[in-house]
């Protein structure tokens, strides 16, 4: 992993992903991204999810990003009847990509991921069926209580 690390500009990894990949270590997520950036300077940001199983159905979502100088944290999900986990985690990565690559700022690439991540907890198989739009209606509380389709 270290040699793929040095050629990255974005990465998502949690303190433990972190530690199992360099071996860097740190207290807190800013500070094991403070680490890692000292010893890979190409990287610029970082980002991880947050998952509090409450239970198999029910999670409460989150996500927190690091660019060097500021911890962003988005806004928390609280997921009450999941059909399915598989694919969250790219669901997270692809709204990252996405609103990046559409220049949102970091707090609304990380809204938008967030949001990515828990939509797909509603949708049975790998893939998260949504489209942008509907993805952002629910960053902007839009259809809070459904998922519409």
């Amino acid at each position: 992993m270290p040699g793929l690390i040095r050629s990255t500009d974005m990465i998502v990894a949690g303190v433990a992903d972190i530690e199992n990949c360099t071996g860097i270590t740190g207290d807190t997520f800013a500070s094991a991204c403070g680490n890692l950036i000292r010893q890979y300077p190409g990287v610029k940001k970082i980002a991880t999810t947050i998952r509090q199983s409450i239970s198999s159905s029910h999670n409460k979502v989150a996500a927190i990003l690091w660019d060097g100088k500021k911890l962003f944290e988005s806004k928390e999900y609280d997921l009450t009847h999941i059909v399915d986990r598989v694919g969250a985690g790219d669901a997270f990565m692809a709204g990252l990509i996405y609103g990046w690559l559409n220049n949102y700022d970091d707090q609304q690439t990380l809204e938008f991921a967030t949001a990515a991540g828990a939509w797909k907890h509603s949708v049975e198989g790998d893939v998260n069926l949504a489209t942008a739009p509907e993805i952002a209606a629910l960053v902007k509380g839009e259809n809070v209580g459904k998922l519409l389709r």
